[in-house]
């Protein structure tokens, strides 16, 4: 007696399916690695010597040259705030002002020097210019004589 399947069986769609004509190739096995390097021994045992000092950052102070002991110059802070009743010039000698301070901190001695000279002439020709000008508005009626 003969069994019949349906079109779509599994036991048809093995007999139809193709066989391969030869076996998948076989790859050799990876390459061994080496084993690992031992740890990179760090500090004195290594025959370094001693670590290097850490590096300056902004706002350290620098150690002056030897035999060098300067004082640090005048900023004029508040000829500088003065000097604000003319603006430009105010402005103008507060950049100068906090110029000393800074570069004496990095270790720039006649940079500071020059900017408070500069910081205490802008301030100086600011306050009197502001000075004039304001005499000049404050003295006039608002009436012009001719």
């Amino acid at each position: 007696m003969t069994i019949n399947t349906p079109a779509g069986s599994a036991d048809d769609k093995e007999a139809r399916r193709p066989r391969p004509r030869h076996a998948p190739p076989s790859y050799p096995p990876p390459p061994a690695y080496p084993p690992p390097a031992p740890p990179q021994q760090y500090g004195p045992s290594a025959g370094y010597g001693p670590p290097p000092p850490p590096p300056l950052t902004y706002g350290q102070p620098v150690a002056p040259a030897a035999g060098l002991t300067a004082a640090k110059p005048a900023a004029y802070w508040p000829l500088s705030i003065i000097a604000l009743i003319f603006p430009i010039a105010g402005v103008i000698g507060i950049y100068f002002s906090s110029q000393v301070t800074s570069r004496w901190t990095v270790g720039d001695i006649n940079g500071a020097k020059k900017a408070s000279t500069t910081a205490l002439i802008v301030d100086i020709v600011g306050i009197v210019i502001g000075l004039c000008l304001m005499m000049s508005l404050f003295s006039s009626d608002g009436y012009y004589y001719y």
